[in-house]
């Protein structure tokens, strides 16, 4: 019975899963298949190889021994360990035996532990396509989603969707739609979707493993934390940042209260977070505090940093820099770039954000021409990591446009900025802050070539799409915070300042003088509204 279905899977490649019954023929050369639909197949036997009981417990302790390295961290002896015990099962148990696959796994693993992660990587994929052949599906899906987030990791965010999408289809096969582990699968799924910049889809898996997760683990539990972090993450990214902070509050709150290690780095990524959404709404002391909580929770006993904690520090280094404190951001900028480097070399994913910010400083310094070379360093990482038409080249696009602007660049500029409104129109939500911050750039260059019909229009469009932004972003702040968002000097203020100033330009120009006061007119009542909306939720809360 079982033993006999066991051979036939790990003997005959393509056995289908649902196995009914297995019978060998007395001559040992053919084998039927009994499915449970009903069906009989028959196929040659290949013959079986020796598979002793020394053999079999040999290879147990050898698995047993191999986790022990790994926990103490041996790597390099876990690598010989596992090659010498892979060669081995192969030999006792045939290329599709399950212990084959098993030490194939371990090797990938403990190779990519030892920085060959190529090498690694193709033997977790061996151990996978056995999995696959001998039929347990109820393996193949686990190990999809452990490979398909080493490929993430290493940026190839194609085969990270391809084995995630994989793994999700085979959890609802195997435990059902509302499973942990379905929700397990799509929250990973989520993620690399989310880096893809896929926004809406990554938005409904996150959302629907927070729902299996809050009905199966309560509304407290750490993984409960880990998806309303993920929602965050999307609705920020999609220009909602009153969403994103009610969910990142939240998982904030459930993780503060959690010791584990795991737990605290989860709880750095999303204070980390929430500062920049903060900075971006130019809330700096807000954004500054979290983020120094941040980098205080991560520190290591030594009392340094390390390449997990790049992040954090670049995000405090764009927190001064907005703030305008450039000589706090600098240092934090080079040591970023000085880790990156040293780990990873030059052409590292997350290298990209600290150029930039760098350019950003070098800009704000005077030397628009430094920042122009670190833009297009950083431009041609991301292009290369992330493809061409990803929604995170609109941010380095636009910098790079204003950068060639004030380098007098004009027709460079022009080129840069469209390229960065079509992929925002196409990738982003109509009303994100970066299709406003290109519309605005797009209606200055139209000014400077003449064509005020087009600048007025551009304008206009910038100006709808901001305040309908600006609407939903005051709805989060405290009274104080708005009248800091509304600043002249904040982006928000700077904008409107922008698109209104071509009434003084074209003086003359009835159709501009008309638009530029509908655009004064139209950022003082979104001021009178929000305060209206808070002084209502005050009475209610009086009464």
């Amino acid at each position: 019975g079982a033993h006999r279905i066991l051979e036939a899977r790990e003997h005959v490649p393509g056995l289908p899963g649902e196995v009914g019954a297995v019978a060998v023929s007395i001559d040992k050369q053919t084998l039927a298949v009994g499915a449970l639909d009903g069906t009989l197949e028959l196929r040659p036997l290949q013959p079986l190889p020796k598979f002793s009981a020394p053999a079999f417990e040999e290879l147990v302790a050898a698995q047993k021994r191999g986790k022990a390295l790994e926990q103490q961290a041996k790597w390099p002896e876990a690598v010989e360990h596992y090659r010498k015990y892979a060669a081995m099962a192969q030999e006792a148990t045939g290329r599709l035996g399950e212990f084959t696959a098993i030490m194939t796994d371990c090797l990938g693993q403990a190779l990519v532990s030892v920085d060959q992660t190529d090498k690694g990587l193709k033997e977790m994929q061996r151990a996978l396509d056995v999995w696959q052949q001998i039929g347990r599906e109820d393996v193949v899906a686990p190990s999809a989603i452990v490979l398909g987030i080493y490929y993430r990791d290493l940026g190839d965010l194609a085969k990270s969707a391809a084995l995630l999408e994989r793994a999700v289809k085979l959890h609802e096969k195997l435990s059902g739609p509302d499973d942990l582990h379905t929700a397990s699968a799509r929250y990973a799924l989520a993620t690399t979707y989310y880096q893809q910049g896929r926004f809406e889809e990554a938005k409904k898996l996150f959302q629907k493993s927070l729902e299996i997760r809050e009905k199966k683990l309560g509304p407290d539990d750490r993984h409960v934390a880990l998806s309303a972090g993920g929602l965050g993450a999307v609705y920020a990214a999609m220009g909602q940042p009153e969403v994103a902070a009610r969910f990142y509050d939240r998982g904030i709150g459930i993780l503060l209260h959690d010791d584990k290690l795991s737990d605290r780095l989860n709880l750095c990524g999303l204070l980390n977070n929430l500062g920049l959404l903060y900075a971006g709404l130019g809330q700096y002391d807000q954004a500054e505090s979290r983020l120094k909580l941040c980098l205080k929770l991560a520190k290591r006993k030594t009392g340094t940093y390390d390449l997990r904690d790049v992040n954090f520090l670049n995000s405090l280094a764009t927190i001064y820099l907005g703030a305008r404190q450039f000589d706090k951001a600098e240092p934090l900028l080079k040591q970023s770039i000085e880790i990156i480097e040293k780990a990873n070399g030059p052409d590292d994913l997350f290298l990209s954000t600290a150029l930039a910010n760098l350019a950003a400083l070098e800009t704000t310094s005077g030397r628009p021409s430094e920042a122009e070379k670190l833009l297009r360093r950083a431009l041609a990482i991301k292009e290369a990591k992330l493809g061409a038409d990803h929604p995170d080249l609109v941010m380095l696009l636009y910098s790079l446009g204003g950068t060639e602007i004030r380098l007098g660049h004009a027709t460079e500029a022009k080129s840069l900025l469209e390229r960065a409104l079509k992929i925002a129109k196409t990738r982003l939500p109509a009303d994100h802050p970066l299709t406003t911050r290109c519309l605005t750039d797009q209606a200055v260059l139209l000014g400077i070539e003449g064509r005020w019909d087009d600048a007025v229009q551009a304008a206009d469009a910038a100006r709808r799409s901001g305040s309908r932004y600006a609407s939903g972003a005051l709805t989060m702040l405290s009274e104080q915070e708005q009248l800091k968002f509304l600043n002249p000097d904040a982006d928000f203020g700077q904008q409107f300042q922008q698109a209104a100033s071509m009434a003084y330009v074209r003086a003359q120009d009835p159709a501009v003088l008309e638009a530029s006061a509908g655009w004064i007119l139209n950022g003082k009542a979104i001021a009178h509204q929000i305060l209206s909306m808070r002084s209502l939720e005050l009475r209610k809360m009086d009464h």
